[in-house]
């Protein structure tokens, strides 16, 4: 897959900056662009913002990790891949319980931000086991 060989080359401290790139652009998506169209989507408002909080919250982590270039990064890289798979989750299930009012592009929008991240966080672990030191 284009991903693994992405992954397989890139620079641990790099992931860092990936995930809270990717954690800002949800972020932005779910408190800027589908509150304002929320009727498009379905998701309620609120469960948006709260998610919104949460990707923001991850974003800050990952850029704040990338910035003081840890040496041993592995735990933290774990910890975001590990938060990332919950929020998955968490979106899911969200997904599940507001099954009734979203639309079909509300559906389709968080299937697919849950296959996104399921796939960083699934090399985020990988890399965070083959890689001894930050380069």
């Amino acid at each position: 897959m284009i991903l693994q060989s992405v992954f397989k080359n890139i620079i641990p401290r790099n992931i860092f900056l990936l995930d809270s790139l990717g954690a800002l652009l949800s972020g932005y998506n779910l408190a800027f662009v589908l509150v304002r169209f929320e009727s498009f989507f379905g998701m309620p408002e609120n469960i948006l913002k709260i998610l919104a909080i949460i990707a923001f919250v991850f974003s800050f982590y990952s850029i704040i990790c990338y910035l003081l270039n840890l040496q041993h990064w592995q735990p933290f890289l774990k910890i975001i891949a590990f938060a990332n798979i919950c929020y998955c989750l968490l979106t899911a299930s969200m997904v599940i319980f507001h099954i009734d009012q979203l639309t079909l592009f509300g559906v389709l929008y968080f299937i697919l931000e849950i296959i996104l991240i399921l796939i960083l966080s699934l090399n985020e672990l990988k890399v965070s086991k083959k890689r001894a030191i930050i380069e």
